[in-house]
This record gives C-alpha cells, sequence and structure tokens, in this order.
C-alpha cells in the first residue's frame, strides 16, 4: 500500500472517528469530570468540586437502586423474549415459510417506528376501555383492567411494548445468518432422519452461537438504555413501578437539577454496559 492510498485511508477515516469522539468520547469524559461535583443549571456559574460525594449519596438513594432493578428486569425479560422470538421467527419464515417478503416486512416494521410512537400506541392498547388489550385480561380476570394503573401490569406492558418494537430486529440479524449455512448440512441431516428439532439444537444452534453473543450485546445495551418508550407510554408511573434508570436520571438532571448526581448515575450505568458487553465479548472469544 503506497502513501499516497494510506492518507486517502486516512481521510475517508477522519469523518467517522470526528463523530464518534465528538458525540461518544467527548461527553464520556464530561459526565465523568461533572460527576464529582456539585452543579446546577439554576447557578452555572458555581462549580464545586465534591469528591466522590455523589457516588456515596447514590448508595443510600432507594430510588436509584429501584430504577436500577427495574432497568435490570426490562433488560433481562427483553434478551430472552427478543432472542427466542426472534430467533423462532427467522426459523419459521427461512424454513416453514419460504420466500415469503410480505411476513418479513411485517415483523421489521415496528423497528422503523420511533420509540415516542411506540409507547403511545401500546398505552392506548392498554387502555382500560377503548384497548385492545384489556379485554383480553377481562376474559380471564372477570373484569376490565387499568393495565397501566397497576405497579406489575404496568411494567408487564412495557416490556411487551419494548420487545415487539424490537424483536424484528434481531428477526433481521438471525434470518441474514441463517441464510448463511449451507443447504448441504440441512440435506445431510434428513437423509440421517433428523427430526426439525433435532436439527435446529444441534446444527442451527452451533452455528448461529457467535450471531446469538453479539445480538445479545446490542440487546443488553439498547434495553438497557430504554427512556423515550418508558417516557411516552407511562412516564415511570403508576408510583415509579415503570421508572428505568435512564429516565430516573432524566429527572434528577432536569426536574431537580442536580446535574452532577445525574451524571454520577450514568457513569454508573455505562459501566455496567461497557461490564457486560465484555463478558459476552470474552465468551465469543472463548468460543
Amino acid at each position: 500500500m503506497t502513501l499516497k492510498s494510506k492518507v486517502l485511508h486516512l481521510l475517508f477515516f477522519i469523518p467517522a472517528l470526528s463523530f464518534y469522539i465528538l458525540f461518544y468520547l467527548v461527553p464520556v469524559i464530561v459526565s465523568f469530570s461533572i460527576s464529582f461535583t456539585h452543579w446546577t443549571p439554576l447557578n452555572p456559574t458555581l462549580v464545586r468540586f465534591i469528591g466522590p460525594s455523589n457516588y456515596l449519596r447514590l448508595a443510600d438513594d432507594p430510588y436509584f437502586w429501584s430504577s436500577l432493578t427495574i432497568s435490570l428486569i426490562l433488560t433481562g425479560a427483553t434478551l430472552i423474549i427478543e432472542n427466542a422470538a426472534g430467533l423462532l421467527l427467522a426459523v419459521l419464515v427461512s424454513q416453514v415459510i419460504r420466500g415469503s417478503r410480505l411476513y418479513n416486512m411485517l415483523i421489521f416494521a415496528p423497528v422503523v417506528i420511533p420509540p415516542v410512537y411506540v409507547g403511545i400506541l401500546w398505552s392506548w392498547f392498554a387502555h382500560k376501555d377503548l384497548g385492545l388489550v384489556s379485554p383480553l385480561f377481562q376474559f380471564f380476570h372477570g373484569e376490565k383492567v387499568a393495565l397501566l394503573g397497576e405497579p406489575l401490569t404496568a411494567l408487564f406492558m412495557v416490556i411487551i411494548a419494548n420487545n415487539w418494537k424490537w424483536i424484528g430486529f434481531a428477526f433481521a440479524i438471525y434470518l441474514a445468518s441463517l441464510q448463511e449455512i449451507s443447504p448441504v448440512l440441512y440435506e445431510a441431516a434428513q437423509l440421517d432422519g433428523a427430526s426439525r428439532l433435532r436439527i435446529f439444537l444441534h446444527i442451527i444452534l452451533p452455528m448461529l452461537k457467535k450471531t446469538i453473543i453479539m445480538l445479545s450485546v446490542l440487546i443488553t445495551a439498547g434495553a438497557f438504555q430504554t427512556f423515550d418508550l418508558v417516557y411516552s407510554m407511562t412516564e415511570g408511573g403508576p408510583g415509579r413501578s415503570t421508572e428505568v434508570l435512564p429516565l430516573y436520571i432524566y429527572k434528577v438532571a432536569f426536574f431537580y437539577y442536580d446535574i452532577g448526581l445525574a451524571s454520577a448515575m450514568a457513569v454508573i450505568m455505562f459501566l455496567i454496559t461497557l461490564s457486560v458487553s465484555f463478558v459476552y465479548l470474552r465468551i465469543l472469544r472463548g468460543e
């Protein structure tokens, strides 16, 4: 490779690198710095260094721990449901219902809908009198239920809405990976008399192991940072039963004007996401 071609490649790389530094690296550094200060927009010129006090405050903040717990529940449920449903749909479309672009489009369609609209849509679905989901609960429960008015059902509906939004993403990734598996493997298994279940367990799953791990990284990071869907659907209610960590950070920063404490929570959230991603990648490297 000549010097001229190296310089040309570097020039193509600079815009992406600049974007990453400006919108990812710089905010992380700024948030980390602010987390050690007491700073409020009400008096922006007064910035006081207080060391790790904001992090120590979080240890005794019950709302921080409850919002972290809710985020972990949402993330865990999304990780399991999205992986399982996305893989199942991909296998059905590729192996059973072949050549149907309509199914692909219908499954992937919710992905392109903005999360705010998804939250509004599902808040209407869950409406006690006008919604489409409430009659199903009425059939089993015997009476109409305000699904977003009860803590457990509200969190359940948020989980359902979030998975409805993103299952199509997992479906598309798995469908692309399934198309990379050689048909020869399926034919050999069928000649040996293998059932669909055995083909799934002994051919499809092992061949998709790396895809599952990489997709799990993306799902975990995305679900843990869920904010706009929850905000537009429940605003964290009823009470604080659906208040995820990003929503609590938003409230602390822009309702209580405690930017230092909000930055400390953002740093912790970043470190949790980074740690989980590191574990996934270590597993992938071990494979």
